[in-house]
């Protein structure tokens, strides 16, 4: 029985499942044949093709004379949390960050189909 990859409107593949061929009709275009277990986690669906999710174009750059620094390359619309609490990055590029009290600190980049960027960041007063 073939297995497809079901996906969201936006291309976040939810599940793979196994289902005659005569009830793929039923999903329409959100479902694609695929030979593997896939999952949103790893993979996309472009609207052709379940591929590998990109790796995050951001990176982490210390700032050596403040309580932080910044992340470059960060992707419009991406949402940046830090230590679970997000806010969204509307322009993109570089995300300066300033952390009030001595500690480490997790910052996580989600911006799909990219896959998510982390980093631990310890600042010592």
């Amino acid at each position: 029985m073939p297995m497809y990859a079901i996906s969201r409107g936006d291309g976040f593949v939810l599940e793979t499942l196994t289902i005659p061929a005569a009830e793929k009709p039923l999903y329409e275009r959100r479902l694609v044949e695929v030979t593997a277990v896939v999952n949103g986690l790893t993979h996309y669906y472009d609207g052709a093709n379940v591929l590998p999710r990109p790796p995050s174009p951001v990176t982490w750059t210390d700032a050596s004379e403040s309580n932080g620094g910044a992340l470059l390359d960060v992707p419009a619309g991406a949402i940046v949390r830090i230590d679970g609490e997000g806010v969204v990055s509307l322009e993109g590029g570089r995300e300066d960050l300033e952390f009030p009290m001595p500690g480490t600190y997790r910052v996580t980049v989600e911006a799909f189909p990219y896959l998510d960027f982390e980093t631990s960041v310890t600042i010592d007063l």
